[in-house]
């Protein structure tokens, strides 16, 4: 760590400069960062929903499956 009290005033000067320039950057980063999660996180839902929706349209427009519950008597005409 750096022994701040033996600098001189120059010094001092410019390295909080340096350092409150290199905050800014950083700080401009994480923004950009930030909304670009966001915008990721917007098309993965919108891409999880529809896919979501498309499985359920599936298994409700299906035939029946092996293990699936079939009424024996479906589709048979019963005389009265």
């Amino acid at each position: 760590m750096a022994d701040f009290s033996t600098w001189k005033q120059e010094n001092l000067v410019k390295f909080a400069f340096e350092a409150s320039q290199e905050i800014a950057d950083q700080e401009l980063k994480i923004r950009h960062l930030k909304s670009d999660l966001k915008a990721c996180m917007d098309a993965y839902r919108k891409l999880n929903k529809s896919i979501n929706e498309t499985k359920t349209e599936t298994r409700f427009n299906r035939s029946p499956g092996i293990y699936d519950k079939v009424d024996p008597d479906a589709g048979v005409k019963k005389e009265v």
